[in-house]
């Protein structure tokens, strides 16, 4: 997940200063990060004559500005899903006059560690869309999915945790509407090096595996249709499929909140 805040503010000094000149002043909270920490970029401009500007994190983020005062105090959070050594690029320009200035940080691998515990409850955002327009077929189905852990038991260098899961949709077939609340049962198991993540989809069970305890060079992780972080576990499952015909399958699950006791 990239995370990139602008915020219009004085911004108090920072521990690693980049560099400065006249009347540009770049400051950088650090300059080597673990995937998954937020790097923040204090910006400030006295009696600038350049009223536009950009910064290229070179992830292929980019933010631009125009129309800048003179003064100007900004500052700008952004994370890294990806490990490596990134010449941050920060430009400011006026026509063809322009003020550049870069500043180079490293990305080190994360150490991803995930735990799980009776009573974790996670909540997400539903959504199911088929769509068969040369049969003149379509379904949605959307609400609520709760998974809560409600039991644990030890298997060998195992862990299987039990999940119930409480749907709450409503069921949009043709001109059919109708509610769907069930519970359904499933299983996390946690190894000593792996997670093997169940996510109870409209077709069935669909089984992911993540790493655990290792480091990683990518957060979240993403897996096939499906995305972890080391504090929640599960993020986010999505799934789209279309046809030349514009025939299309599409299904999501969100996580919206999570608590671990």
């Amino acid at each position: 997940m990239i995370i990139t805040l602008i915020v219009s503010c004085k911004s108090p000094d920072l521990p690693s200063e980049a560099e400065t000149n006249s009347n540009v002043d770049i400051k950088i909270n650090h300059k080597s990060f673990k995937l998954g920490d937020t790097l923040r970029l204090n910006i400030h401009i006295n009696n600038s004559i350049y009223p536009n500007g950009m910064i290229d994190f070179k992830d292929g983020t980019k933010i631009y500005f125009y129309s800048m005062k003179p003064i100007v105090d900004t500052s700008i959070s952004h994370i890294y899903k990806n490990t490596g050594n990134y010449n941050i690029l920060v430009e400011f320009h006026k026509n063809e006059i322009s003020e550049n200035k870069e500043i180079n940080i490293n990305v080190l691998p994360r150490h991803f560690n995930l735990s799980f515990s009776t009573g974790t409850i996670w909540t997400f955002n539903y959504n199911y869309e088929y769509y068969d327009p040369p049969r003149g077929y379509q379904l949605q189905q959307k609400g609520i999915h709760v998974w809560k852990i409600i039991s644990s038991e030890i298997s060998t260098k195992d862990t299987i945790y039990k999940v119930q899961q409480i749907r709450n949709d409503l069921k949009n077939e043709g001109y059919t509407s109708n509610s769907v609340n069930d519970t359904l049962l499933f299983n996390i198991i946690s190894s000593p090096s792996s997670v093997k993540i169940n996510w109870p989809l409209y077709s069935g069970i669909k089984e992911y595996t993540i790493p655990n305890h290792s480091s990683v060079s990518t957060y979240p992780i993403v897996v096939e249709y499906s995305e972890y972080n080391d504090i929640a576990g599960p993020l986010k499952y999505y799934y789209n499929w279309y046809t030349i015909h514009s025939t299309s399958i599409k299904e999501e699950l969100t996580l919206i909140d999570f608590k671990k006791p």
